[in-house]
């Protein structure tokens, strides 16, 4: 059970990592093709961390370590739509 949590964290972890470095591509491009791409890509992986932090977070609630995904992967989609 403990190595499934790890993994479900290490993955939300990619994804945050993912979405960052997106964004920094997002922000540096002038091209409205990658631009699109990217946007629809950090929608995805900001929504897909989502869902998998709060898997996570309602899967093991007796872990408080497990809402920290949660909260992060919250922030971070409020950070990309501003």
């Amino acid at each position: 059970m403990k190595t499934f949590t790890n993994n479900i964290e290490s993955v939300s972890l990619g994804f945050a990592i993912g979405y960052f470095i997106l964004r920094i591509i997002y922000e540096i491009s002038y091209i409205k093709i990658i631009n699109q791409i990217t946007v629809l890509l950090s929608i995805i992986a900001g929504i897909a961390m989502l869902i998998i932090s709060g898997i996570l977070f309602f899967y093991d609630k007796k872990k408080k370590e497990s809402i920290q995904p949660f909260i992060i992967s919250i922030i971070l989609i409020f950070i990309s739509i501003i």
